[in-house]
């Protein structure tokens, strides 16, 4: 049985994602394809990214689908296209900018880039070059400016979910 190149977890041929670590097993030229023709991965939806505050109990949800997606601050008053809105969550108090960082899933891989934040973004206490994309395994500690959250990759989330209202 082949085995997950990131993460080692085995999987069954011919499966997009592996449910343990959401890393692309199909190149994803592939997996394009797949997608156009309506077909569904055989581990089911995409994965999920979940984002979860250290300092409280609550929690961001974005499939890997809906990537790229903006981290920052909104301000009152003013258009937002942010995904994860930290404002409400002491964002501007911890330094938090508005535009302070991007997830993307790239080369099959979850990664995060700091959009040259004032306050600098972390990786399990690692500071970011801005503008470069570093890759994120489930488990690692994201820290931007003083707010620190946990990444979690989950395997087969049906749906969208933000635990915050848009803003509109």
């Amino acid at each position: 049985m082949p085995v997950c190149p990131t993460c080692g977890h085995p999987y069954i041929l011919n499966t997009i994602f592996c449910e343990q670590c959401g890393t692309a097993l199909q190149p994803l030229d592939q997996t394009e394809g797949l997608a156009s023709a309506g077909a569904r991965a055989p581990t089911g939806p995409a994965p999920a990214v979940v984002l979860e505050m250290l300092s409280g109990a609550h929690q961001f949800r974005l499939l890997t689908d809906a990537l790229p997606a903006v981290i920052g601050r909104a301000d009152a008053g003013q258009k937002s296209r942010l995904q994860v809105d930290l404002a409400p969550y002491g964002g501007l108090e911890r330094g938090v900018s508005r535009q302070h960082a991007r997830l993307l899933w790239q080369d099959g891989r979850l990664m995060i880039e700091d959009l040259a934040s004032t306050n600098g973004t972390w990786v399990n206490d690692v500071r970011l070059a801005p503008n470069v994309p570093h890759p994120l395994r489930d488990g690692d500690i994201l820290r931007l400016g003083t707010l620190r959250l946990r990444v979690q990759v989950r395997a087969g989330s049906t749906a969208l979910e933000h635990h915050v209202s848009e803003r509109k």
